[in-house]
C-alpha cells in the first residue's frame, strides 16, 4: 500500500512532487501509482514524476519537477539568474544542466549537456542545486552577445554576487576547449580588473572621429566648449544642428563606476539646457563601430525631425 505519510512529510517538502524512485522507496508499488494516477489523486509531471492535483502550479514546483526529472542534475542558464537574483531574467521554462551523454529527455526542461558536468560549481539557491553565478554566466554567453552580455556581467559584479577571481579560474579550465562566449568573458574580466588600464581621450577621439566621418552623419565640432552648471568645460563632440553632444569614455570600469552620478548630473544639466548626450566606451567603439554610428545617426535624425 506504502507509506502514505511519509508520502505526504515528502510531498511537504517538495511542492507537492515526487519522482518514481522516491515512492518505490516508500513502498508504492506499480499498481499503487497507477492506481492514483487513475484516480486522479496523482498527476504525472514529468518523465518518471509525478505530484499531488492538490498542490498548487508554481513556477517552483516547475523547477522541482525539473530537477527530480534527472536526480543530481543543477539549474542553469537563465533559470539560475533568475534565482541569483539578476534583472532582466523572468519565470520561464527551466534550463537544467545535466551530463553529456547521459540519454536524458524531459518534458519540462531545456536540457543543457556538458562533459565538464562534474567539475562545473554548483550551489543552493532556495534548496534548489543551482550552478553559481561565473558559471552562470559562462552558459548564458552561449547565446548573450555584445550588450547584453556586458550588462548581466556588470550587474552581477555591481550586486557583489560575482567574482572576477572565480569567473577567471572558470574561463582557465575552459582554455583551447572553443567554449561559445568565453573570449568575451575573458576580456571583461580584463577590462573590469581595477588595474584596467585606461584608454587616452587622444586615442578614444581619434575613434570617433573615425565613425563619424560618414555622410549621413550631420556637420560635427570636435572639443566644442560649454558652460555646464556655471563651469566652463568641453565636450567631446557636438553636432549643432540638432543639439547632439557624443562623448568617448576611455576610463577603465571601476573609474567610470566611482564617476557614474557625477556624468549624470552633467548630462542632467546638459538635458535642461536642451542637450542630448550619447556615451560610447571603449570597447563599444572597437567591437561594435556601425551599430555605434546607426544610433548617431538615428538619434540626429529623430532630434532633427
Amino acid at each position: 500500500m506504502g507509506d502514505r505519510r511519509e508520502l505526504a512529510r515528502l510531498a511537504a517538502v517538495q511542492r507537492g512532487v515526487f519522482n518514481v524512485r522516491q515512492v518505490r522507496s516508500l513502498g508504492f508499488d506499480r499498481n499503487a501509482v497507477l492506481r492514483r494516477l487513475g484516480s486522479g489523486e496523482w498527476v504525472r509531471l514529468d518523465h518518471s514524476v509525478y505530484g499531488l492535483a492538490s498542490a498548487p502550479q508554481t513556477w517552483e514546483r516547475t523547477l522541482t519537477t525539473a530537477l527530480l526529472s534527472r536526480p543530481g542534475s543543477a539549474l542553469t542558464h537563465e533559470t539560475a539568474a533568475a534565482l541569483h537574483g539578476l534583472d532582466g531574467f523572468p519565470k520561464r521554462p527551466p534550463v537544467l544542466l545535466v551530463p553529456r551523454g547521459s540519454n536524458v529527455r524531459s518534458d519540462t526542461a531545456r536540457l543543457l549537456e556538458s562533459d565538464q558536468f562534474e567539475r562545473i560549481a554548483k550551489t543552493t539557491v532556495d534548496d534548489f542545486s543551482v550552478t553559481t553565478v561565473p558559471e552562470t554566466l559562462l552558459t548564458l554567453a552561449r547565446d548573450f552577445r555584445g550588450r547584453r552580455l556586458e550588462e548581466v556581467f556588470d550587474e552581477a559584479l555591481i550586486a557583489g554576487k560575482l567574482d572576477l577571481g572565480a569567473m577567471a579560474k572558470i574561463l582557465d579550465r575552459e582554455a583551447g576547449r572553443r567554449t561559445p562566449g568565453a573570449p568575451a568573458l575573458r576580456r571583461l574580466v580584463t577590462t573590469r580588473r581595477p588595474s584596467a588600464p585606461a584608454k587616452s581621450s587622444t586615442y578614444l577621439e581619434a575613434m570617433m572621429e573615425f565613425i563619424l566621418d560618414d555622410p549621413r552623419v550631420p556637420p560635427w565640432v570636435r572639443e566644442f566648449p560649454m558652460s555646464i552648471r556655471g563651469t566652463e568645460a568641453r565636450v567631446d563632440f557636438l553636432i549643432p544642428s540638432c543639439n547632439l553632444i557624443l562623448e568617448g569614455d576611455g576610463r577603465n570600469w571601476h573609474t567610470r563606476r566611482t564617476d557614474f552620478e557625477n556624468d549624470r548630473r552633467r548630462d542632467n544639466a546638459l538635458a535642461a539646457a536642451g542637450y542630448q548626450v550619447m556615451r560610447f566606451t571603449y570597447s563599444m567603439l572597437k567591437t561594435e563601430p556601425e551599430e555605434c554610428l546607426e544610433q548617431v545617426i538615428a538619434v540626429a535624425n529623430h532630434r532633427a525631425a
